[in-house]
Order: structure tokens, then C-alpha cells, then sequence
């Protein structure tokens, strides 16, 4: 508990929470549930009976607006991870003052998406959605997607916008899911923030994602990195070329800040197109470009120095990592000489610390640090720890524009 009250804080404690009373010793420091607005559990593993009984607390926290249960299902049997979410996620089901939910990092797979849909169409009032890392797969990757569309209809239904923000749902194996995802950000067309990387989408896919993301005009952020633009695997369509449809679709998002299209089979035939647009002068906040591994060549960059000295103004981060041409490249060093000069940066260079561009973790800006909990009971061996940290500073720095229903 922190010193308000008002958040409750196990996280990366370490505790085997297997029984109600487990549990129960923790949730007995609560003094008002109902001043509750924030619970974290995350980095702890929790079985089928501490999370009732934690389930049971949280029908009490009507003032909830941050659940964070990343990563609470270390050494779990699949068998047991259904019942267990299902007791976490009932109560929040009229937990209206709810914006942000954060399940990544638990890696339960196709089985446990249906335990999702009842909160994610009744609970309308989530901003932010973190299912990072989970193993979805396709068919349960439709399921959720379907879900959101459905969300956002039943809002409409009511005269009212949907309310979904940002959506971080990277590393799931979508692929041809990806369909389903375009038709639902088509209707959340608040959306600001969208992280889908290493997903194996292939370019008719891709192309569904972008289109359906056209009406979100307010978006910000968009990672689609390790994804197909353009199909160049054997035996697909080679034909299938995704880009004219983000090249259209930038016209739409003149707030768009950050933008990561690298390891998509990108060609410099297929980004001039995006570079004239880039050229309207319609993005003036763009500050992150990353387009590594990219195949594009000094021709490429000659067009692109003009763009980045004059019509892309608050363009700080520039990544061209695994491109050609890049050494000795004249063109290339007036960019950097330009990004230099406004405090900026090309990189050029993928010996980057940990995973730069991807952001597992969603962190709630202005969110007041907790005292951390008591000790535990029993900590789970530090080999058998799953934690990943590595990039909680670059989501946050990414994300802490976006209006996250503050």
C-alpha cells in the first residue's frame, strides 16, 4: 500500500500466492477497498485459490482505474490459468472507472481469449489494452479482435465514442487474424497508440490493419515492425504490396510521432511514395522514424535529406540500422548533421541495449509510486523468474503524450 491508500502493490515480489490465505494476508492491509485506483501483481505467480480471493477484493475497488496483472502465471499449468482470470476479471466487468489493463507477459495462449470477450464488450471504458507477449495465435487473435468490434458497435449503440486508446498486443503470432484486427480499428477510431510488431503478418494483412487505422485521426503511435508491407516469402503473392495503403493513410494521422515500419520488406520504390507525402509538411510531430533493415540505398536517402531537415521539424530519432549505402554516404551525413543540430540522432548502428523500438510494458504516466508490500512467503528461484524491464523507460517515454483518460 502506498501511503494514501489508494494503491495496492505486490509487484515483482516474487510471492507463490497459491491459497485464499496467501492471499488474504496481503489484502488484509487494506483498509478501503472502494479508495483503491491502482493494483499491481505482477511479477508474482498466483493459483486458482488466491486469485478468488483476490477477485472477491476487487469487487470492492469501484474506483479502480489501473489494473496491472502482467506476468502472475509463472509455473501454471494451462489448466489452472482460465479459472484464475476468469476470478480476476469478472469483477471488472462494471468497474467502469477502469483505463488501463495489462495482461502481457503471460503467455496463456488460444485457450484463455474467450475469458477475455465478457470484459472487453461490456467494460467499454478501458483506454489502454496491453496483451503483449501472450501466444495467441490466429483463431484467438479473431476472437478478441471480433470482441473490439463488437465493443465499439454496442458504444454507438448508445450514442456514445469508443474509448480505446492504445492497444499493445506485439509479439502474439496474429498473422492472418490481422483481418479481423483492421475491421475493428476501423470503429475505434480514437485509438492513438497501436503496437503490433512480430506478429508474421503478411502484406494483405498488413494492408487491412493500415486501412482500418485511416479513420483513427488522432493516432500517434504505430509500431508494425517484423511484419510483411510486401509479401517476399516463396509461394505467397509476390504481387500483394501493402504500402500504397499506408502511403494514403498517412494523410490521415497529421499528429502521427512515431512511426516503425522496419523489417517489413521495405523498398526505396515503395517509400518514395511515403517520403512525398512526408513532404506535404502534415507532420509536424513526428519525432521517431525507424526503417531498418529496409534494403533502401543512397538514391533513397538523397531524397529523403531535404524531407528531414525541412518538412519533418520535431524529427529527433531517425534509424536506418541494416540499410545500404550507409557508410561514407554524403546524403546520410547531412542527416545526421541535421538531426544533431536540433539534439537528435541517426542510427545507424543495430548494436542497440536490449530491444530499442519494442515496448512490452505499458507504465501509467504521473502514476504514484507504492511502498513496496511485505515480505514474501515464498519467492519463486530466481532461475524460474520471468521479468522483462528492459524497455519500461522507452514505452513510457513513447506513450506518456497519449491521453490516457487522465
Amino acid at each position: 500500500m502506498d501511503s494514501t491508500g489508494t494503491i495496492f502493490d505486490l509487484r515483482g515480489r516474487g510471492l507463490t500466492l497459491e491459497t485464499r490465505e496467501d492471499a488474504q494476508q496481503y489484502l488484509d492491509e487494506i483498509s478501503t477497498p472502494s479508495a483503491i485506483t491502482e493494483i499491481h501483481l505482477s511479477g508474482n505467480t498466483i493459483g486458482i485459490g488466491a486469485a478468488e480471493a483476490i477477485g472477491e477484493a476487487l469487487k470492492e475497488m469501484n474506483s479502480l482505474r489501473v489494473a496491472n496483472f502482467s506476468d502472475i502465471f509463472t509455473r501454471r499449468s494451462i489448466a489452472e490459468i482460465p479459472k484464475s482470470l476468469e476470478s480476476l476479471l469478472t469483477p471488472l466487468l462494471h468497474t467502469y472507472t477502469l483505463r488501463s489493463l495489462d495482461l502481457s507477459g503471460n503467455a496463456f495462449g488460444e485457450r484463455v481469449a474467450p475469458v477475455l470477450v465478457p470484459l472487453l464488450t461490456t467494460n467499454r471504458s478501458i483506454h489502454t489494452l496491453n496483451l503483449n507477449n501472450q501466444g495467441l495465435g490466429p483463431a484467438a487473435g479473431i476472437i478478441l479482435a471480433d470482441a473490439l468490434h463488437r465493443s465499439a458497435l454496442l458504444s454507438a449503440e448508445n450514442n456514445e465514442e469508443p474509448q480505446l486508446r492504445v492497444l499493445i498486443i506485439g509479439r502474439n503470432r496474429l498473422e492472418h487474424s490481422a483481418h479481423a484486427w483492421g475491421k475493428a480499428f476501423s470503429v475505434h477510431t480514437n485509438l492513438e497508440g497501436v503496437h503490433m510488431p512480430q506478429n508474421g503478418i503478411k502484406a494483405d494483412g498488413f494492408g487491412a490493419i493500415v486501412k482500418g487505422l485511416a479513420n483513427a485521426r488522432s493516432l500517434r503511435h504505430l509500431n508494425l515492425q517484423d511484419n510483411w508491407g510486401k509479401n517476399s516469402v516463396e509461394g505467397e503473392d509476390e504481387d500483394t504490396d501493402s504500402w500504397p495503403h499506408l502511403t494514403s493513410a498517412l494523410a490521415s494521422w497529421p499528429s502521427l510521432a512515431f512511426l516503425n515500419i522496419a523489417d517489413c520488406c521495405l523498398t526505396p520504390e515503395s517509400f518514395s511514395p511515403m517520403l512525398e507525402q512526408l513532404a506535404e509538411g502534415n507532420h509536424s510531430s513526428l519525432h521517431t522514424l525507424v526503417l531498418d533493415n529496409s534494403d533502401l540505398n543512397s538514391e533513397t536517402y538523397e531524397q529523403m535529406r531535404g524531407i528531414v531537415k525541412d518538412n519533418l521539424p520535431a524529427l529527433k530519432t531517425l534509424s536506418l540500422a541494416l540499410n545500404e549505402d550507409l557508410e561514407d554516404d554524403e546524403y546520410v551525413d547531412e542527416m545526421v548533421k541535421a538531426l544533431e543540430d536540433r539534439g537528435g540522432e541517426v542510427v545507424l548502428d543495430d548494436e542497440v541495449e536490449g530491444e530499442r523500438w519494442s515496448l512490452p510494458t505499458y507504465v501509467e504516466p504521473a502514476a504514484v509510486k507504492a511502498v513496496p508490500a511485505a515480505e514474501p512467503v515464498e519467492e519463486i528461484p530466481k532461475e524460474e523468474e520471468k521479468k522483462d524491464t528492459s524497455a519500461e523507460d522507452e514505452l513510457e517515454a513513447a506513450l506518456a503524450g497519449l491521453s490516457l483518460g487522465k
